[in-house]
């Protein structure tokens, strides 16, 4: 069995030895490809020893990256999952046509925009990509917390009760005492929690009949996907199961019970079988 992990263990670490390597090396390519875009098209500052030529391809393909992540996360809502998948797209073609724009005017000599006639369209489009980026980014920031906020409401046991406040020099409240604004707080906590948890099971039980009708069965990281939950969805999705077998099971005793009731019953040359028990003397 040991020998058994050592060898996932190698195989896992030969793979992400690989991702890495793809990783930097198109990392470092596109990287020297867009600052070179950038310093043609006049970004030609400093600051201190830093060029901020570099900030066009950390902006373009850092959010390449971030934008991925955020689309393949388990947890999440579709409409950010949406957004964020729409984003990397766009953020990858930007960077490949920025890498190609550039290879491209190398190879027709071109060394600088100010001597070509349409130049100055290449210069506003390289200019007006950092503020795009950043409202993007900021977008896809509110969509992120908002999903993590949802998640926390809605994933919370229904049954956990918050822990009694104690106002500051009043010391610790006493067993078995309880002030009437911590205990309504509590009750509606409850309820609001009670009300999410359910709000969340009908969304999952919806997709589970439709998914069921299709013929497929979601997994519990769908389940939190459609209904904007975290590590609930496989809860719900192990009742879910059982509820269906539990089903299967009691319509195949109903149809076994009528095919025995049918047999009994049935015809035997012109005659019909009636069970002993039910002859009268």
């Amino acid at each position: 069995m040991s020998v058994h992990h050592s060898e996932t263990r190698t195989r896992d670490g030969w793979t992400y030895i690989g991702i890495l390597a793809v990783a930097v090396a198109a990392a470092v390519l596109s990287f020297d490809s867009l600052t070179a875009l950038a310093h043609l098209a006049g970004v030609t500052g400093r600051v201190g020893g830093f060029r901020l030529s570099w900030l066009l391809p950390i902006a373009v393909d850092a959010y390449a990256v971030t934008a991925t992540r955020v689309w393949l996360r388990t947890a999440g809502t579709a409409r950010t999952a949406a957004y964020a998948r729409r984003n990397a797209v766009g953020a990858i073609v930007l960077s490949v046509a920025g890498n190609a724009t550039f290879h491209g005017l190398t190879a027709a000599g071109v060394t600088t925009l100010a001597t070509t006639g349409w130049g100055w369209l290449l210069v506003v489009a390289v200019s007006a990509v950092p503020p795009v980026m950043l409202g993007l980014v900021a977008h896809l920031h509110a969509l992120v917390s908002g999903d993590y906020r949802v998640t926390e409401t809605v994933a919370a046991p229904a049954g956990e009760t918050p822990a009694a406040s104690t106002a500051p020099g009043t010391g610790p409240a006493e067993p078995g005492r309880e002030s009437t604004e911590t205990r309504s707080r509590s009750r509606a906590q409850s309820r609001s929690r009670s009300r999410d948890g359910a709000a969340a099971d009908a969304v999952m039980r919806e997709h589970w009949d439709r998914e069921r009708a299709a013929g497929r069965t979601p997994s519990g990281a769908e389940l939190d996907r459609v209904a904007g939950t975290r590590d609930y969805g496989r809860k719900v999705r192990r009742a879910l199961l059982a509820e269906t077998a539990s089903t299967n099971q009691t319509t195949e005793t109903t149809s076994e019970t009528t095919s025995e009731q049918a047999t009994a019953t049935a015809p035997l040359g012109g005659l019909s079988v009636v069970p002993a028990g039910e002859v009268s003397a």
